[in-house]
């Protein structure tokens, strides 16, 4: 009998739990999704392999106010209309970023790497640097996307990513033994659905995995249509800026 009623409370706890998975929580004023709703299936079949990866970096999610406005105030000088649309594409990217105030345990920071990746499957910009074609690799996209960015985060003031960069073990889980440069807190990042897999892809078996994601050519990072990111749109509230936000 003690048997039987311990199982009962053991399902009845089960479907209550059940419950407040599918509910939407709100903490602090800000809605925070559930967090096995908000993962796509290609993501939650790589979380059954993959599970100790940052899937969703914490809670509540917002992203840094009038980011979007300061950004358009800042001119780089660029002699090709390549790199001139690639830098309005970065700061859509960081404009559009949300971040935790509370980071979960399972948040480790994310890798340029990683930032450079979800930029290109967003964006579909994947020649940011002068030369760069089909057979540009990803360390080259990394390296000139991070070189604007932080460009961007000086002229701001630091205020581009609400934390200090460092070394950081994000890509532990897909064999990265060693800490890589990126920053300390992960923001919600905005296509991982498109890249993530190929990162397991690629660095699995590999002897280096991270030597072997940095050789991954460019042609290879997936990017969704529609797109999130949309040129002529942002354009559009370039030209046209809409008038800023009541206090």
């Amino acid at each position: 009998m003690l048997v039987a009623v311990h199982l009962a409370r053991k399902a009845k706890e089960a479907v209550l739990t059940e419950q407040r998975l599918h509910n939407r929580i709100r903490v602090a004023g800000w809605v925070v999704p559930n967090l096995v709703e908000a993962l796509p299936e290609g993501l939650l079949a790589l979380r059954r392999v993959v599970p100790t990866y940052c899937y969703f970096p914490g809670n509540p999610l917002q992203r840094i106010p009038n980011l979007h406005r300061s950004l358009q105030s800042i001119f780089i000088p660029d002699k090709s209309r390549q790199g001139r649309i690639a830098v309005e594409a970065i700061k859509w990217y960081w404009s559009t970023l949300e971040w935790p105030s509370h980071p979960t345990p399972q948040n480790r920071g994310v890798s340029w790497v990683e930032l450079a990746l979800d930029f290109i499957a967003a964006t579909d910009m994947r020649y940011i640097g002068q030369g760069h074609g089909p057979e540009t690799t990803l360390e080259k996209a990394k390296l000139a996307f991070s070189k604007i960015s932080k460009f961007l985060h000086a002229k701001l003031e630091n205020d581009l990513y609400p934390c200090s960069e460092g070394r950081i073990t994000s890509l532990g889980p897909f064999g990265v033994r060693n800490a890589v440069e990126g920053l300390k807190i992960a923001p919600k990042l905005i296509r991982p659905v498109e890249w993530l897999p190929l990162v397991r892809e690629v660095s699995i078996g590999a002897p280096v995995p991270y030597l072997a994601l940095l050789q991954l050519p460019l042609s290879r990072i997936r990017s969704p249509f529609p797109r999130p990111y949309r040129p002529l749109l942002e354009g559009f509230r370039r030209t046209f800026p809409l008038p800023p936000r009541p206090p």
